[in-house]
């Protein structure tokens, strides 16, 4: 009768694991898929042709292009923020850690003051113009990324694989496979690295965009 009931619990034991590791597959996967009907549905309308969404909203000149696709992403963001705090409302990420996560904004404030000084205009769009859709859109980048997503997949697969995991993802999305191994690629591809590991020690988004929003400001600059 022992060896029956031992055998019976391991049984159950088995299954609940089973019924676990099913669970957070499927939600694992599930986080994943709808950060990329935002991503393709907001900021890849930067980087490549989205059916629909590019005819609708990149068919005019550059200025009104930046402005519509700019609003775009913003309302995209709040959507998923709307979906994000109807199924899981952790804001962990928006915590302030201490004083580095707001005096690392020292840096863009200093590329901005030196945009409106030295340029009037960025890929033919006034200078004002570029400056806040960057700022807007590395913020939402920021936030559906290693905000929502790896916050979210830490709950199901631990806070370090979810730092991978958003990392990669995070790669792919760019679409720039084949420009992996030249300067520039690397260059992103570390930058990736560097925005899931910062939000993984520092456990918010803050510093991860202050570096984000500097490199894009930087390479308008000296580029």
């Amino acid at each position: 009768m022992a060896k029956k009931a031992t055998k019976i619990n391991t049984e159950k034991n088995n299954n609940s694991a089973r019924k676990i590791a099913r669970k957070v597959v499927f939600c694992s996967v599930l986080i994943v898929s709808l950060w990329w009907v935002f991503w393709l549905g907001s900021q890849c309308l930067f980087m490549i042709d989205v059916p629909v969404l590019t005819k609708w909203l990149l068919s005019a000149e550059p200025s009104v292009n930046f402005v519509s696709v700019t609003i775009w992403i913003i309302v995209a963001n709040l959507i998923a923020l709307a979906f994000y705090h109807w199924s899981l409302r952790d804001y962990s990420f928006l915590r302030i850690k201490d004083k580095w996560d707001i005096a690392a904004y020292v840096i863009p404030l200093g590329l901005i003051t030196i945009l409106l000084v030295s340029r009037s205009t960025a890929f033919e769009v006034p200078i004002i113009t570029y400056i806040i859709a960057m700022v807007a859109t590395t913020f939402c980048q920021q936030l559906l990324t290693f905000g929502f997503m790896q916050t979210a997949l830490s709950i199901y697969i631990g806070a370090s694989i979810a730092a991978v995991v958003t990392c990669v993802m995070f790669y792919l999305g760019h679409f720039m496979a084949t420009e992996t191994f030249t300067f520039m690629g690397i260059t992103m591809v570390a930058g990736f690295i560097l925005f899931s590991w910062l939000r993984f020690k520092r456990g918010n988004i803050y510093l991860a965009n202050a570096v984000h929003v500097s490199w894009a400001l930087a390479m308008t600059l000296f580029f």
